[in-house]
C-alpha cells in the first residue's frame, strides 16, 4: 500500500503462525515452471491423512524440469505423507531461509523434510541453504530407489548452513531405551556423476543433533540414530565444517559403488552415545568404504572409528583431534591405515589397534 505510513516488517511466517497476518496455502506444485520466487507464505493443510490416522497437509513439489526457482522465507509444517518438499527431475532450485517442521510420522515409512530425486533424468545443482528443519523423518534426503531402474544423479547439490534436529516431541521412552520416530538429519543415497568439482554433493556448515535409533512403530523405516548417512549410489561427496552432537551415531559412510570418493574435513562430532539398551556401541565414524578423514574434531564418544565392511582397505586419518574416547578404534589389521599428525587426548585405551601397515604419506584432498 503506497499510502501506508508505517514501515513494512518482513516477518518470517514462523513468527506469525496462526495469527491474522498469516497467509496460508495448502501446498504448491511447480510442474515445468521456471523462474518463480515463492516468498513469505505458510504451507499447512488438512487434505491428507498419515498411515497413523493423523490429518495434515499435502506434499509440495518442484518437478518435471522446473528450474531456477527460489523458495524463500516460507513455513512448511504438518505435511501428512510423501515428504514436505520434493525436488524431482528439476535443476538449480534454491530452498532458503525456510522453516520446515513437524512432518507427521508414518509407521515404518519416511516423511522427509526436503527430498531431491533425479528420476529418469537428473536433479542438478539444487541448493538447500540456511533453513531450520526439525521433526522430520529425514531432514534432507537425496533419493535413490533400488527397486526403480530410472534413478538419476543429484550432482552439484549443496546443503549449507542449516539447522537440522529433533525435539523431545519425537522421542519414545521404551523398555529398550530412548528411541525416535525419525531416522537421519541427512540421508545421501545418490551423489554426483563425475570426479569434477561442480559434480560433488557438498554438505557444509550445518548443525545437526538429537537423532536416536528409530522406533518404526511410530515413524521411519529404520536407522541406528546416525546423523549423516551415505549409502546405495553415494559417490563424489564432500562433508565439511559440520557440527554434530547429541546423537547415537555421527556419520555412517558406505556405498554400493566400489571405491567411492567421499571426503570428510573439519567437522566437529561431540557427545555421541548409545541411548538404548542395545549392545552396539556408538561411534563418530562408522565406515563401510575407504574414506579420507582430515582435520576433524572427535570428542566424548564411545568409539572414534569403526570399520565394519570387507570393502575397506585404506583409511586416511590426518590432522584430527580425538579426545575422551571410551574404547579403542575397531580397525581390522588388513586395512592400510594412513595416520599422520593426529592428536589424541584422554583416550581410555590405546587409541589404535596394532595394524599391518603404517605410512605417513600425505594425501591431498579435493579443494572447492
Amino acid at each position: 500500500n503506497p499510502e501506508q505510513t508505517t514501515s513494512y516488517i518482513d516477518e518470517h511466517p514462523a513468527q506469525r503462525t496462526k495469527t491474522s497476518r498469516e497467509i496460508i496455502i495448502e501446498n504448491i506444485n511447480l510442474i515445468s515452471a521456471s523462474h518463480w520466487i515463492i516468498h513469505g507464505l505458510t504451507f499447512r493443510g488438512c487434505s491428507q491423512t498419515s498411515n497413523r490416522g493423523n490429518v495434515g497437509g499435502a506434499s509440495n513439489r518442484i518437478s518435471a524440469n522446473s528450474n531456477y526457482n527460489v523458495i524463500n522465507k516460507c513455513l512448511f509444517e504438518e505435511v501428512a505423507k510423501k515428504g514436505t518438499l520434493r525436488i524431482h527431475q528439476s535443476h538449480y532450485n534454491t530452498i532458503q531461509n525456510c522453516v520446515i517442521r513437524n512432518a507427521l510420522p508414518n509407521i515404518n515409512a519416511d516423511n522427509i523434510g526436503v527430498g531431491v530425486k533425479g528420476g529418469n533424468d537428473n536433479a542438478i545443482g539444487n541448493r538447500i541453504v540456511n533453513n531450520e528443519i526439525y521433526n522430520c523423518t529425514d531432514g534432507v534426503q537425496l533419493i535413490y530407489n533400488k527397486n526403480t531402474k530410472t534413478n538419476g544423479f543429484a550432482s552439484g547439490t549443496i546443503i549449507v548452513n542449516n539447522d537440522i534436529y529433533l525435539t523431545s516431541k519425537m522421542y519414545r521412552n521404551t523398555a529398550n531405551g530412548q528411541l525416535a520416530c525419525a531416522e537421519n538429519a541427512i540421508d545421501i543415497k545418490v551423489g554426483g556423476r563425475y570426479d569434477k568439482a561442480d559434480e560433488y554433493v557438498r554438505v557444509l556448515n550445518n548443525r545437526m543433533w538429537g537423532f536416536r535409533f528409530t522406533d518404526t512403530s511410530c515413524g521411519g523405516s529404520g536407522s541406528n540414530g546416525k546423523v549423516i548417512s551415505t549409502h546405495i549410489k553415494a559417490n563424489y561427496i564432500y562433508l565439511k565444517d559440520n557440527i554434530i552432537f547429541d546423537c547415537n551415531d555421527g556419520m555412517h559412510l558406505t556405498s554400493d559403488i566400489a571405491n567411492p570418493k567421499i571426503f570428510v574435513e573439519n567437522n566437529v562430532l561431540s557427545n555421541i552415545h548409545n541411548y538404548t539398551n542395545h549392545e552396539k556401541k556408538s561411534c563418530a565414524f562408522r565406515l563401510g568404504v575407504n574414506v579420507n578423514l582430515i582435520g576433524n574434531t572427535i570428542e566424548n564418544v564411545d568409539y572414534a572409528i569403526v570399520c565394519n565392511s570387507k570393502n575397506i582397505d585404506n583409511i586416511v586419518l590426518q590432522r584430527n583431534i580425538i579426545a575422551k574416547v571410551k574404547f579403542e578404534n575397531r580397525i581390522p589389521k588388513r586395512v592400510l591405515f594412513q595416520e599422520e599428525g593426529n592428536q589424541w587426548y584422554s583416550v581410555s585405551r590405546n587409541p589404535t589397534l596394532k595394524i599391518s601397515s603404517y605410512v605417513g604419506k600425505w594425501t591431498k584432498i579435493k579443494q572447492f
